[in-house]
């Protein structure tokens, strides 16, 4: 490559702490609740064995081993030393900033322009965020298997296009580790441009080969677990619960909404034309990776949607959007930054960058981690450091610190931050599922049983939004699951007086005894 725009790594490194903070700023950092419900609960189980012994998920998850084996043990390691509110937070932090700053260095890679450099982890990681297909974004503001994967295929996809072959396997490998569809779905695309546009054998083993070695780690006990059931059971009502009744966000290409279809398209067509207009010094990646990824969606819309292959849902080939996005974005910073460096010269500002962003990531920072002297509208927004705390999550620590640990707690469907922070069982919940027979059938029924949706009753395609809506107008009183307390919302609880006694109330939200039907 020639002469470097900013001579070197250290002003790309700060400004990719800057877009860092400022993605976290506006996507706001979440600890102790939603995906992490499927996360953490097992943590907390392993740090003190009491906990959670009635409930639905936890102990089935720590019973076997899952995906998220390796993401696991990291997160022991942390919770064992730093704590997890902050090393959690530290974590997002390093992998947001670590995809920042690569694709920052891709975009120096392919066009050697200041603006490009500066405007592609914007363009990709806030501009076009909501770009994909899928219900996936490139990155999230919150520690999950897929926050550390991505990060660090990020890094693998840098070293890919710097032609380092050998240490974008290794590294890929390590990102499978975290999250096994992330990394072998770029495994794929990558092995493809290196072996059918780039017709390389040779690399496309010295690629290959490192990764298998890692990633075998990870895909044979999942490969095992996922195809090798030996469990009778019934397929058809499986992957009708799976993908349709409660992933109908991530598996049917048809329950995709329009609009996500528009915007992704429209994103790829001003990549492909920016791509055009442009000189990429690497040729054959944007077009391999593009080509790649939507014969894949085709080749899976088609067996799953039209031939009847229900096990292909299981690669769910859509997630593959997020990168042909985040492609596009960086072509889209090409273009941009070539158009701009004809009108604005920002060469003597160079020297500056490190210094500016570096300052400006430390004064974010400082506001996100004291929410609590932010306007009001962005106090629960930072789930870390000096904040305040809703009702809810007041409710959720009295109950952590008051209550006996084998408890059993029904709570709404979507209440995912119960199983975090008030740490007790749940007889079931919507958010937190293994992706396999033996948990999905028997989850159905008692989700069947304890919040009334069923595949029949479905109203729509959002299963979550009916139970909530039900748990409101719906007195559960069965028998069938051992169940202590149940935690409502006043306001919209339509069945107050049928609760059973108090046992505490945290502005409206209230904890009541469980009545079963006599």
């Amino acid at each position: 490559m020639s002469k470097r725009p900013f001579g070197s790594s250290l002003p790309i490194l700060g400004y990719a702490l800057f877009v860092a903070a400022v993605f976290l700023l506006v996507r706001g950092y979440q600890f102790n609740t939603d995906d992490q419900a499927e996360h953490l609960p097992q943590i907390y189980q392993q740090l003190d064995p009491e906990l959670y012994p009635n409930d639905y998920f936890v102990n089935a998850s720590n019973g076997i081993f899952t995906v998220r084996h390796y993401y696991e043990k990291l997160v022991l390691f942390v919770a064992e030393t730093v704590g997890l509110e902050w090393g959690l937070f530290i974590l997002t932090f390093c992998c947001v900033a670590l995809m920042a700053f690569s694709f920052a260095r891709i975009a120096e890679e392919l066009f050697s322009n200041r603006w490009s450099v500066l405007l592609a982890p914007v363009l990709a990681m806030l501009v076009f965020y909501n770009f994909t297909v899928g219900g996936n974004h490139v990155m999230y503001g919150s520690f999950i298997s897929s926050t550390i994967a991505k990060g660090i295929s990020a890094l693998a996809l840098l070293q890919f296009i710097r032609q380092k072959h050998l240490l974008s396997g290794v590294i890929l490998g390590i990102a499978t580790l975290f999250q096994p569809l992330v990394g072998l779905q770029l495994f794929l695309i990558l092995g493809g441009i290196e072996l059918l546009f780039r017709r390389n054998l040779k690399s496309t083993l010295r690629f290959g080969l490192p990764y298998l070695a890692v990633a075998a780690l990870i895909l044979i006990p999942t490969f095992g677990r996922q195809f090798g059931e030996t469990l009778e059971y019934d397929k058809e009502l499986y992957y009708e619960i799976l993908y349709r009744f409660r992933n109908h966000h991530h598996y049917i290409p048809s329950l995709f909404p329009l609009t996500h279809y528009i915007k992704f398209f429209g994103l790829l067509g001003l990549g492909l034309l920016s791509y055009n207009l442009t000189k990429p010094q690497e040729k054959n990646f944007y077009l391999g990776f593009v080509s790649l990824s939507l014969f894949g969606m085709l080749v899976y819309w088609l067996g799953l949607e039209h031939l009847g292959l229900l096990q292909i849902g299981k690669v769910q080939w859509f997630k593959t959007t997020v990168w042909m996005g985040a492609f596009s974005s960086i072509m889209i910073a090409g273009l941009a930054g070539q158009l701009l460096s004809g009108f604005v010269s920002i060469s003597r500002f160079s020297s500056y960058v490190f210094p500016f962003s570096f300052s400006l990531f430390l004064l974010v920072i400082l506001a996100i981690t004291n929410s609590k002297y932010l306007p009001e509208a962005y106090q629960h927004k930072y789930m870390v450091g000096n904040r305040n705390y809703s009702d809810l999550e007041k409710m959720h620590f009295w109950i952590a610190d008051n209550t006996e640990k084998d408890i059993s707690v029904l709570v709404s469907p979507d209440n995912n931050a119960f199983p975090c922070q008030a740490k007790r069982s749940m007889p079931i919940h919507f958010q937190a599922i293994i992706h396999e027979p033996f948990f999905m059938l028997p989850w159905y029924g008692s989700f069947k049983e304890v919040y009334g949706v069923s595949i029949e009753s479905l109203e729509g395609i959002d299963a979550r939004a009916q139970a909530v809506e039900l748990y409101h107008t719906r007195n559960y009183r069965g028998t069938e699951k051992h169940i202590d307390y149940r935690l409502d919302y006043l306001e919209s609880c339509q069945f107050k007086d049928e609760l059973g006694p108090t046992l505490h109330q945290e502005g409206n939200w209230v904890l009541t005894e469980f009545l079963p039907a006599e």
